[in-house]
């Protein structure tokens, strides 16, 4: 058993549950002492006289619930002279010390830099469940996982595209899927009074709205399907005017955790109408679990994780979702599949990690290339037609050495279009294949005038914006370090690069010195960063210069995109 020590990206009481306190919460119930320290609080600096007496106080006064013990984060304090001090790693060295930490489980990069600094060695293990850098308007969080991916004595993921990703940088990963208790869905539960008066078949939703959700879709099916209630149940994170428009379509907002489980278990079928974009490919959705655990079918888009899955029905339009919801609800017996449940259950996804996290043997995983046979077969399995499918089974024949199969897949695949654009402009640069990077870059028409800027310079230039544009930073450091003698004007792709690492003063510096000395900047991208930096010094008539150009700029795109 193990001191384990969770630095989480979500509160433990105050956040919608989810994997983080369901991992800690199982692993304190297999015998571990696990602390769980919340991201930093919003709240103003704490005024303190004397430091360590401070810390020494704090420490010993955590809140324990659940079998797991709570510390809010401590990042600054205010001494009483009126400094600001940085608190952040002291805080963190003193709870290990106070509770002899030998294992951290970390789910944010940003921690890195504290984990570097540590007293005493310490196994650190990544969680990780999302591909962040989707999350994070900076790509500084690439950085930092970069670094975290390559000092991490182990890394768990919770999805085959995410495995394929972070085993490249740590082989010592392993996939553990999210999971669901069970119990708590099984029950019956009295119908909350919010939805008490609703007698129509419920279609349920349950999670956040944000703009990875298919609102079209959503409407489309809605407006085909009147005699049915659609209960969406979720935090609210994006207009959502064009649900709030339709009839039968009912927003009913953030609910408690504990309160999650009534309303599910009134659903008549579970839906997941997710866009699938680059985000989503990532994601291995808990919501299906707990739908299953409440005895529901799925009817969901796509997802490469819901591939297989007992009692969860594909699709991709409106029409054959529609079919599937009716089809779902033709019979009302709840489905019952226990045994499949508790094989899927937080406690044995905790067991997974436990056995991981205490294994004195790191596994080099020579079984990679066996993990991404697996994968190949699963997407095979998938007998409709499915561009997103086939760019990543390009990605997996590409890793796996059969480059003439992964060609093939993604050039002779006539509905393809820029579903896991990333992916494809990756698989392009990995093969040199420079004849094909403008079609690929101007399929996100948002770059098109950009594009056709630096493929102007040249190859390498283009090259050097793709690599990122896909986020590869390293590597676009390096393309651009390659072509400074070659024209002034990668001068502004370096800004661009220090304005995506929040580096402004570096970016800034750049944009003027290209603008003074040609009244003009190269891309729409570089002239939007330097209006941000104009407004931010409150520059106001550089800042109606540049509008203008980025007028102009708008005009022309039109009708390239014409």
């Amino acid at each position: 058993m193990g001191n384990i020590l969770v630095l989480s990206s979500v509160h433990f009481k105050n956040d919608l549950w989810q994997r983080g306190q369901q991992l800690a919460v199982q692993l304190a119930n297999l015998g571990n002492k696990v602390v769980f320290l919340n991201p930093v609080p919003n709240h103003s600096h704490i005024l303190t006289t004397g430091v360590q007496d401070f810390i020494a106080r704090r420490v010993n006064s955590p809140v324990v619930s659940d079998g797991v013990i709570q510390y809010e984060m401590i990042s600054e304090v205010k001494e009483a002279g009126g400094n600001i001090r940085e608190l952040k790693d002291d805080w963190i060295k003193a709870i290990i010390k106070k509770h002899q930490i030998n294992k951290i489980l970390v789910y944010l990069p940003e921690y890195v830099n504290c984990l570097k600094n540590l007293n005493d060695p310490i196994d650190v293990y990544y969680d990780c469940v999302d591909e962040l850098s989707g999350f994070y308007p900076t790509k500084r969080v690439v950085l930092y996982e970069e670094e975290l991916l390559k000092m991490a004595k182990g890394v768990i993921v919770t999805s085959k595209t995410l495995y394929v990703h972070k085993s490249k940088k740590n082989l010592n990963c392993i996939l553990v899927p999210n999971a669901v208790n069970p119990e708590v869905f099984m029950e019956s539960y009295d119908k909350p009074q919010d939805i008490i008066s609703i007698k129509k078949p419920i279609v349920g939703y349950m999670g956040a709205i944000a703009n990875w959700f298919d609102q079209d879709l959503m409407v489309e099916v809605a407006n085909q399907n009147k005699d049915k209630a659609f209960l969406l149940v979720g935090t609210v994170y994006t207009n959502v005017d064009k649900l709030k428009a339709v009839d039968n379509i009912y927003l009913l907002g953030t609910k408690e955790y504990n309160q999650v489980p009534a309303y599910v278990n009134h659903f008549n079928v579970g839906i997941i109408p997710f866009k699938m974009e680059d985000l989503i490919v990532n994601t291995n959705p808990i919501k299906y679990f707990e739908y299953l655990a409440a005895g529901l079918k799925t009817v969901a888009t796509p997802m490469p994780e819901l591939i297989g899955e007992p009692y969860c029905f594909l699709t991709s339009d409106a029409d054959s979702f529609t079919k599937q919801i009716n089809q779902a609800l033709g019979n009302r017996d709840r489905v019952n599949e226990q045994i499949y449940l508790q094989q899927n259950s937080w406690i044995e996804r905790a067991k997974q990690i436990d056995d991981f996290i205490s294994s004195r043997d790191i596994n080099k995983s020579v079984k990679r290339n066996e993990m991404l046979r697996e994968f190949l077969c699963v997407y095979n399995s998938y007998k409709s037609v499915s561009p997103l499918l086939e760019v990543l089974k390009a990605e997996l024949l590409h890793e796996l050495g059969q480059l003439e199969q992964a060609k093939n897949c993604l050039f002779n695949n006539a509905s393809l279009n820029n579903e896991c654009l990333k992916t494809q402009i990756q698989l392009i640069l990995e093969w040199k294949y420079h004849h094909k990077l403008v079609e690929y870059m101007n399929k996100n028409e948002k770059h098109i005038y950009d594009v056709k800027q630096w493929s102007k310079l040249g190859i390498e230039f283009l090259t050097a914006y793709a690599y990122r544009n896909i986020k590869q930073i390293n590597e676009a450091f390096g393309a651009v370090g390659q072509l400074l003698e070659k024209s002034e004007w990668i001068q502004e792709e370096i800004a661009n690069l220090h304005f995506d690492l929040e580096s402004y003063k570096e970016a800034l510096k750049r944009y003027i010195y290209l603008y003074q000395k040609h009244n003009k900047l190269l891309t729409e991208e570089g002239y939007r960063n330097f209006l941000k930096l104009a407004r931010s010094g409150k520059k106001e008539m550089l800042a109606a210069e540049l509008e203008r150009k980025i007028a102009d700029i708008t005009k022309q795109k039109t009708l390239l995109n014409g």
